[in-house]
Formats: structure tokens, C-alpha cells, sequence
């Protein structure tokens, strides 16, 4: 294991390398430029752009950008915002708890819901269980989260005022209003989540009833339950890993609108903030971090799945 784990993370390094370069050149082709809102719009002169061009480093090779932003970069520093007071790196670091607050609250919901799905449906193949199951991943996985979170609005707090429609509490100001304000985000990221966990468990667990083991050890009389808990469920449940792991990247990263239907101050309010003004250090910030936070969790991923399966660290 330790020596697969240094094979990861030396192969990280080049693609981080990649991954920051592609970020920076790739940010610095949004159409505007920042300079001439800096120096006043429509009405700034050519000499005040190219001053505030000169003062930001935009007159420079790109190559010589780039390292300037990586040099700062590695010892923490993303720059300031152009149109926000603070650094980058306090304002991504103030917010990145809140989004991770709302994907950890979908991964649960994901679980929760999609797991025992798919066992039920996985050990009934054909039943009505298993159609219904079926369905409902179906349509989980065709409705998109934006619509779902507008529906869940309209229902329970337009409708039923049962919920907040808009807003954020912090847990240390009063656990149950920020509960009440996250359950409704949390429910719709989670459900496309637990309509895919739910279809991956389905069909591993029935290929895994389907193994000779499992036969010989019906077989020998041991109980059903302990032959799905505890020699079926934990093979069927190993690739699961992998979409957990892809699930938990892409809330981190794909929380973006989700927090601009519900108000919610986390990193995608802060990069559609950003987007909208054209804030080029933001916009490199939070895209940076959301690629270091896909690799490392894939690295995870990886090293979770080498920790069950064998034959993943020999090969």
C-alpha cells in the first residue's frame, strides 16, 4: 500500500502542474477586460487602462504570469480580488466550509436513500420492488438538480411554508434553522446521487448472488441474511466506492447553482459573483481548488479501492 501510495501522489504532481497552467491561460480568454472596468468603462482612457494593465501584471508574457501566480499560488497566496476587498484565499476559505457543509449533507442523502434501494431491488431482481427501484433511479437520474430544488421550493415553502425557500444559517448561530435552511438543498443534490448509487448496488449485488461461493454457501445452510450481509453486500458494495467518490467530487464542485436558487454564501456564490464581474483572481481561485479537490479525492478513491481489492495495488 505504501508504495502504491507515493505512485499516486508522484503522478499528481505533473498533473497538477497541467491542471494550474490550463486553469490560468484558460480563465484569461473570458471575453472583457478587467482593466478597462477598473479605469472607469466606456469612458477610460487608453493611458489609464494600460496603467492599471501595467499595476496587474497584464502587460507581461503569459508564461511570466503564470509563474507569478503559481510562485504565490504554492505558498497560499491567490491573489486579491479586482472588485472585492480581502485576499482570494480568505474569501474561498470563509465560503469552502458552507459548500462542503451542503455536499457532505447530499453524499448523506445519497447513502441513506440509495443503498438500501439498491439491496432491496439487488436481491428481488424482477419484482415489484425491484421495478419500482428501477423507476425511481431513472427518473433520479433524468431530472435535473436545478429543476428538482425550484419543485422542492414551490412544494414546501411557497406551498406548505413548511421549510425556508432562501438563506443560510451558520450551525453555531442555531442547529435547528441551519438544518431546516439545508434540508432542502441537501435533498436535491443527494437524489441524483442515490438514483445512481442505487443502480450501481442493484447490479453488482445481483452479480455477486450469482458467484459460486455464494451458492455453495446457501448451500451449507447459513442463513440468507448473513449470506447478502456479510459475504454478498461487501464485494457488491466495493465498486460503489468509485461512484461515491466521483458523487463527493462533483457536489463539491457542482454546487454552484444549487447555492444561487437557495442564497446559500458558499464557493458558487462567490464565482458567479465573480464570473459576473469579470474578477479574474476569483475565478482562478475557486477553479483551482475545485480541480485540486476532484484529484485529491480521486486519489482517495484510488487508495480505498486498492485498500479493498487487492488486485488493484499489484497490478
Amino acid at each position: 500500500m505504501t508504495a502504491f501510495i507515493i505512485r499516486r501522489l508522484a503522478a499528481m504532481v505533473p498533473l497538477l502542474l497541467l491542471i494550474s497552467f490550463a486553469v490560468f491561460a484558460l480563465v484569461l480568454l473570458i471575453p472583457g477586460d478587467p482593466a478597462r472596468t477598473l479605469a472607469g468603462g466606456v469612458h477610460a482612457t487608453p493611458e489609464a487602462i494600460n496603467q492599471i494593465r501595467h499595476q496587474l501584471h497584464f502587460d507581461e508574457p503569459l508564461v511570466q504570469q503564470y509563474w507569478r501566480w503559481l510562485t504565490h499560488t504554492l505558498r497560499g497566496d491567490l491573489g486579491t480580488p479586482l472588485f472585492q476587498a480581502g485576499s482570494v484565499s480568505s474569501g474561498i476559505g470563509s465560503r469552502f466550509p458552507v459548500t462542503l457543509t451542503l455536499a457532505v449533507g447530499g453524499m448523506v442523502i445519497s447513502v441513506l436513500l440509495g443503498v438500501p434501494a439498491g439491496v432491496l431491488a439487488g436481491t428481488r431482481p424482477g419484482s415489484l420492488v425491484d421495478r419500482f427501484a428501477t423507476l425511481g433511479s431513472s427518473l433520479g437520474i433524468a431530472v435535473p438538480d436545478f429543476w428538482l430544488a425550484m419543485i422542492l421550493v414551490v412544494l414546501f415553502a411557497v406551498g406548505l411554508h413548511a421549510l425556508p425557500a432562501i438563506g443560510y444559517t451558520s450551525f453555531s448561530q442555531g442547529p435547528v434553522t441551519w438544518f431546516r435552511h439545508l434540508i432542502l438543498p441537501w435533498i436535491a443534490l443527494g437524489l441524483a446521487g442515490a438514483a445512481t448509487l442505487a443502480r450501481q448496488v442493484r447490479g453488482s449485488l445481483i452479480d455477486v448472488l450469482d458467484q459460486d461461493y455464494i451458492r455453495t454457501a446457501r448451500a451449507m445452510g447459513i442463513a440468507e441474511r448473513e449470506v447478502i450481509g456479510k459475504l454478498a453486500l461487501k464485494n457488491a458494495l466495493t465498486p460503489a466506492v468509485t461512484i461515491l467518490g466521483i458523487q463527493f467530487a462533483y457536489l463539491l464542485g457542482g454546487t454552484f447553482i444549487i447555492e444561487n436558487i437557495f442564497s446559500i454564501p458558499g464557493m458558487g456564490t462567490y464565482m458567479l459573483q465573480a464570473i459576473d464581474a469579470k474578477d479574474l483572481p476569483i475565478i482562478q481561485g475557486v477553479v483551482l481548488v475545485t480541480a485540486v479537490i476532484f484529484v485529491v479525492v480521486n486519489l482517495v478513491v484510488d487508495v480505498v479501492y486498492a485498500f479493498l481489492n487487492p488486485k488493484v495495488r499489484i497490478s
